[in-house]
């Protein structure tokens, strides 16, 4: 029988001091059947009534300013026995969404939407998954001791789609992707970060001084 695993995300950067959980933000992953299509589209009906995560504050150019309504991103994150699956709205003007093609692994110039886990929740070790609107991917390892490895490589799925709204982006990262405990119930540390690179913003969901 599948074990039932219960996901529920601190939102705090790895690596940050200590603090109490029951004074963090908190997001509980629903669990989906079936899972979405990873198409950029955000209409699939398993993403319906699910917690959105938004009002994201910067940490460039203006530290602690929260992100302006048009503006503003959306995420929400769901799961199954294999993935987990993140939404992500952007919402921008269309014509000024920049999103220039490289190769896997490099951001160049262009608008980037991420999601950053600390499976064990012991803020001493990650992994980040980014995507560009231009679709690249880009993904490391974070440690106390090594900061950011953008050598490491692991195999997922993401898409996007640029619209009247801005743009928007979907993920699938395999539990393969992933080292985390064997426990039912799991708490894992996360953060969500998008840059807007017209005007060399920054923003994250939980507020990580730069």
């Amino acid at each position: 029988m599948k074990r039932c695993i219960i996901l529920l995300f601190i939102f705090s950067f790895a690596f940050s001091q200590a603090q109490d959980i029951s004074k963090q933000r908190q997001l509980e992953a629903k669990r989906t059947v079936p899972s979405p299509k990873i198409d950029g589209v955000l209409d699939d009906e398993c993403w319906n009534n699910v917690p959105v995560a938004t009002d994201f504050i910067q940490i460039r150019p203006n530290p602690g300013k929260i992100e302006t309504y048009d503006r503003r991103t959306e995420m929400k994150v769901i799961y199954d026995d294999v993935a987990i699956y993140v939404y992500a709205r952007m919402y921008d003007h269309p014509d000024s969404v920049s999103h220039e093609l490289v190769s896997r692994d490099n951001i160049g110039n262009a608008d980037f939407i991420s999601i950053i886990l600390d499976p064990f929740y012991d803020k001493m070790n990650g992994n980040g998954f980014f995507v560009t609107a231009a679709g690249v991917q880009f993904d490391a390892k974070y440690s106390q001791v090594g900061d950011e490895d953008a050598n490491w490589n692991a195999v997922w799925e993401s898409a996007v789609k640029l619209d009247d709204n801005g743009w928007t982006c979907e993920m699938k990262i395999p539990y393969s992707a992933l080292r985390f405990s064997g426990k039912d119930i799991q708490h894992w540390g996360l953060n969500f970060s998008r840059r807007i690179q017209r005007s060399n913003t920054q923003t994250f969901l939980e507020f990580r001084r730069p």
